[in-house]
């Protein structure tokens, strides 16, 4: 009998069925557990990548309905590997067992797996893998040269940034521009300078949790020929303007000291 509705608490469930003939009664128990799956197996700290130095927990958990308390998680080398500590609870409705182990080189190999191992009520073993890489903790970083880069880009034109940074873990990737946060999570992107953009700047932030690095890209656009006929003629239209002004001075200049001439001369002669 499987419900059809929402199940808050475990009980008994019963379906009556009738005809002209007679009835029916059906009556089941309903189980109640925390997870979906028969087992469930997880590793739960830390809760991203797993680094060389750190301690890690697993855990492995079984409804107490179907299996017994008989469930262990162990290396899946166990012969050569150390001991660990481990634990068996009861959670609610279901059996917990927790492991937990300190990460070093000479224990631990690159590629870990791990088994949980449980026995139901009739006998029957069950077993689930748990397999996650080991890293060398390697703080994020350039792997350029130069972490400014600057591009010149012609109008309509597309560009490439790769976000070259590297790490261990590997690091997520941020992309911001012109100080805005957008929604790309890759290393790459294409890039375009907008219809009435001049320049534009980008900046990569790659990060983990052993820290971050940035590369910036400085676009601007690529003079064209229009640009600089219309730069040509504005820098001509200002030396006109210039020398308009210039030869205005002048002539004003020259018909002030024509006057100050003829007033000097014009004095003379009266007093002559």
């Amino acid at each position: 009998m499987i419900p059809s509705w929402n199940v808050s608490a475990p009980g008994m469930v019963q379906c009556n069925a009738t005809n002209r003939i007679g009835y029916g009664l059906a009556t089941s128990y309903v189980y109640l557990r925390n997870f979906e799956e028969d087992m469930q197996f997880k590793l739960v700290s830390p809760t991203d990548e797993v680094l060389y130095g750190e301690n890690i927990v697993i855990e492995c958990a079984v409804d107490i309905y179907n299996f017994t308390r008989n469930v262990t998680v162990s290396h899946a080398l166990k012969n050569s590997f150390p001991h660990a500590s481990s634990i068996t609870i009861q959670d609610r409705y279901a059996w917990k067992t927790t492991y937990e182990n300190h990460v070093s080189r000479q224990t631990f190999s690159r590629n870990a797996e791990f088994i949980c191992e449980a026995i139901d009520k009739q006998g029957s073993s069950w077993s689930r893998s748990l397999q996650f890489t080991i890293y060398d903790p390697i703080s994020p970083h350039a792997t350029g040269d130069k972490t400014v880069r600057h591009i010149s880009l012609a109008a309509s034109k597309s560009t490439t940034l790769v976000c070259n940074i590297d790490g261990a873990p590997p690091p997520k990737f941020t992309w911001l521009k012109n100080n805005d946060l957008h929604s790309w999570r890759n290393d790459t992107i294409t890039v375009t300078l907008e219809e009435g953009e001049t320049k534009a700047d980008y900046i990569c932030i790659g990060w983990s949790k052993l820290g971050k690095a940035n590369i910036t890209w400085h676009i601007v656009r690529e003079s064209t020929f229009e640009d600089v006929h219309v730069a040509s003629m504005g820098a001509v239209g200002t030396l006109v303007l210039v020398l308009l002004v210039i030869t205005t001075m002048q002539v004003r200049e020259n018909r002030h000291l024509r006057e100050q001439l003829y007033a000097d001369s014009h004095s003379l002669s009266e007093m002559e």
